[in-house]
């Protein structure tokens, strides 16, 4: 069973959609059922320090915007939809890694 505690979910049309992160790890694993990861979802996390997110298609606006993120992963060979300033703000923000075989951002 998988823990979802720390997310504020919602199923929109099929998707399932973070709508805002609500707990307090500095490094975070979005589980492979979250495809989207909606408008400032973790807006403001300044304990956040990393997150892979195993399944996500798309982030909304804002979306990690203004958090103490200094490490982003996407695992899934998907293509990723970034939306409008989903790094704004991120100012110890270092890495970004996608898979080798991802062929459009």
């Amino acid at each position: 069973m998988k823990d979802f505690d720390d997310f504020a979910m919602e199923n929109d049309e099929g998707e399932l959609v973070l709508k805002k992160y609500v707990g307090c790890r500095r490094d975070v694993i979005v589980p492979m059922e979250i495809s989207v990861i909606g408008e400032d979802a973790f807006f403001g996390c300044d304990l956040l320090r990393s997150v892979e997110f195993l399944g996500v298609k798309r982030l909304e606006r804002n979306a990690l915007k203004r958090c103490g993120i200094e490490q982003v992963i996407f695992s899934s060979e998907t293509t990723v939809e970034l939306g409008d300033g989903c790094f704004e703000g991120d100012t110890k923000l270092e890495e970004i890694s996608f898979p080798a075989g991802i062929t459009a951002i």
